[in-house]
């Protein structure tokens, strides 16, 4: 919202802010999509779910996880 003061538009202040707005909306929310469908995989989200106090030998290793998804 701190661009709101550098908006500049031919349609009058508040088309304006209309349009910037809803702009910021279709980000977050293909932001939100994309990190949904395609930011988490199902190893990822075991390894949120252990428990912090989990050995370290029950949690998969950063290279485990990038030969999972290859």
């Amino acid at each position: 919202m701190g661009a709101l003061p550098l908006l500049d538009g031919n349609r009058g202040p508040g088309q304006t802010i209309a349009v910037y707005a809803a702009g910021l909306l279709v980000g977050y929310a293909a932001g939100f999509l994309a990190t949904y469908y395609f930011g988490f995989t199902k190893a990822m989200l075991t390894e949120l779910d252990a428990a912090p106090d989990a050995p370290a030998e029950d949690r998969p290793t950063p290279g485990e996880r990038v030969a999972e998804k290859v």
